[in-house]
C-alpha cells in the first residue's frame, strides 16, 4: 500500500486509558514497537482515550470525527481512502463520512452489512484494496 502512494494511519479507541487500565506511554509504546518491526511503516498514530463512562466524545469511533480530521490533514478524498476495522463501530464510522471500509474480523464481530468486505488478514485487506482501486 505505501509502494502504491497511500498513507498509512492508524485511528483507534483506546478506552482503557480513560479506564485507568494502561496507560497513553504504553500505546505509544507499543506503536514504537511496530513501527520498529515494520520499518516505520506507519505514517501516524491517533488515538482516542475517552470511554463512553466519562465522556460521550465525537473523537470516539463510531463518531467520525476524528477521521474527518485525518482526512483533512491529508488533503484526502474520502472516496478514496479505506479504513480497516474489526468491529462495526469502526465500519460505521467510515461509512458516514463516504470512506470504504473493510471488516478484518477478530473476536468481535464476523460480518458488517456497511462493509465493503470481510478480510481474512490485514495483507488480504491490502490486496483487495490494491485491486479494487
Amino acid at each position: 500500500l505505501k509502494n502504491a502512494g497511500y498513507k498509512l494511519v492508524v485511528v483507534t479507541n483506546q478506552g482503557g486509558i480513560g479506564k485507568g487500565l494502561y496507560t497513553a506511554e504504553a500505546v505509544k509504546l507499543l506503536h514504537q514497537k511496530f513501527q520498529e518491526a515494520s520499518n516505520n511503516v506507519l505514517d501516524h498514530l491517533y488515538y482516542a482515550p475517552y470511554t463512553d463512562v466519562t465522556s460521550k466524545s465525537l473523537m470516539k469511533k463510531p463518531r467520525s470525527l476524528r477521521l474527518q480530521r485525518r482526512l483533512a490533514k491529508y488533503n484526502a478524498k474520502p472516496e478514496n481512502c479505506w479504513l480497516l476495522g474489526d468491529a462495526g463501530r469502526d465500519i460505521e464510522a467510515a461509512q458516514s463520512i463516504g470512506v470504504k471500509a473493510i471488516l478484518v474480523p477478530t473476536l468481535k464481530e464476523t460480518h458488517h452489512p456497511l462493509a465493503e468486505t470481510v478480510a481474512s488478514s490485514v495483507l488480504e485487506a491490502a490486496e483487495y484494496i490494491l485491486a479494487n482501486s
